[in-house]
């Protein structure tokens, strides 16, 4: 669940038994959108064949600074451009009267054999540098998790 755009966004991962009939559950989450008023909802088959495993996690990153467009685009961008894989992102948008908005953004990464930590670094902290964040990253310690 996040917050995008200031709207409320989440995304669900269902196992159903095999041979459910997939234009049946169509319809019926069509029939609960239109009826929650929801601005959009789909059904999309991921398949198990290849036998995936979601990867752990091997880096967190947290960037926060005061609240603008494109903090987002900047950072993902960056870690597009490596082939870092984003595992799991929360973020948060802290707001007190009289004063600037504060948004943050902590990530779980996974990150190809090719990129390493120091190179992770220095990207991000061009980034960071030029969208005016501070930035913090901490190898995860795969015992630890």
């Amino acid at each position: 669940m996040a917050i995008l755009g200031g709207h409320f966004t989440m995304m669900l991962i269902v196992s159903t038994a095999p041979g459910a009939n997939v234009e049946t559950l169509r319809g019926d989450l069509d029939s609960e959108r239109n009826e929650l008023g929801l601005g959009a909802a789909t059904l999309e088959e991921v398949s198990d064949e290849h036998g995936f495993t979601r990867p752990e996690p091997s880096h967190v990153v947290t960037v926060y600074g005061a609240d603008h467009a494109g903090i987002v685009h900047a950072v993902t961008r960056a870690l597009a451009d490596m082939g870092v894989n984003v595992l799991d992102v929360a973020t948060h948008l802290a707001e007190e009267e009289g004063e600037e908005a504060i948004y943050a953004m902590f990530m779980e990464l996974d990150l190809p054999e090719a990129v390493g930590g120091d190179r992770l670094e220095s990207e991000l902290r061009a980034v960071a540098d030029r969208e005016q964040l501070d930035l913090t990253i901490r190898a995860v310690d795969a015992e630890a998790l």
